[in-house]
């Protein structure tokens, strides 16, 4: 009997070292934290959190500042909703970001010559998400050129979208 109970009190170890070591594999509790917010990003309107981004930053233009904690409340709904770590703007750009230490992760908004630029980040990657011509940065939707042409897409969507992997 103390054999059997032996036997399966070293299974039963072996299976959680094996559980265990999986766990630490995929990434441990830092993968769902990204995995959470992945989905997040994911269900996201990316457009409506760039656009209110570049607002953000253009009313920030002369200094930087960092909202966290309390403070996440003074951004605008499409940003505050998504319920960052922290949001840090500068006069050409902001990052969202969702999880700071060892594993930093979010989306960040970039100015560049005549685009901004969004993109999600971890630590071992950076993919773009989507990008807004600076004209139509302040919201104002791009139209046709006459009322007979078909309207042409506000975004340039290139890379991989925020929530897939690979």
């Amino acid at each position: 009997m103390k054999r059997v109970v032996n036997i399966a009190a070293l299974i039963l170890l072996a299976l959680l070292i094996c559980w265990a070591g999986a766990f630490v594999w995929i990434g441990g509790p830092w993968s769902l934290a990204q995995a959470n917010h992945f989905r997040k990003a994911k269900n996201a309107d990316q457009l409506a959190i760039a656009r209110a981004a570049v607002a953000t930053i253009r009313k920030h233009s002369v200094k930087g500042v960092t909202y966290s904690e309390d403070g996440l409340t003074n951004l605008p709904p499409a940003i505050s909703a998504l319920k960052p770590k922290s949001v840090s703007v500068r006069p050409d750009g902001m990052r969202i970001e969702f999880h700071g230490g060892f594993d930093h992760f979010g989306f960040e908004i970039r100015e560049r010559e005549d685009v901004w630029e969004m993109s999600h980040y971890t630590e071992q990657s950076h993919h773009l998400v989507l990008t807004i011509r600076k004209d139509e940065g302040n919201g104002t939707q791009a139209g046709p050129a006459n009322g007979n042409q078909p309207m042409r897409s506000e975004t340039s969507r290139t890379g991989q979208p925020a929530g897939s992997h690979r």
